[in-house]
């Protein structure tokens, strides 16, 4: 990838500021958690609780800004890692006797 970004000569009159002062934080989507149960009545006596549950079941990624170094091949690219965790889901069953 080329910069369309070079370095001011010296002792050149800069017509417009060399950073902005807040380039802002991506928005975060929707961050949907949900959870489902069903209990199972297999005789008087005994049943089985069966639950799911997911976190961030949109998988919506929380990042930081972006990097506003003038020298760094990233500027103005958004990093590789998220803030928050990926999808993330389990189930469990619980028996009662």
């Amino acid at each position: 990838m080329v910069s369309q970004v070079t370095n001011q000569p010296t002792n050149n009159i800069r017509t417009a500021p060399d950073r902005f002062g807040n380039p802002g934080v991506p928005g975060v989507g929707p961050i949907a958690n949900m959870s489902i149960e069903k209990t199972v009545q297999i005789t008087e006596r005994y049943k089985v609780l069966l639950r799911g549950e997911a976190f961030n079941l949109t998988n919506s990624v929380q990042r930081t800004g972006p990097d506003t170094g003038f020298t760094s091949p990233a500027s103005g690219q958004l990093p590789k890692s998220q803030l928050n965790f990926p999808r993330f889901l389990q189930i469990a069953a619980k028996f009662y006797f």
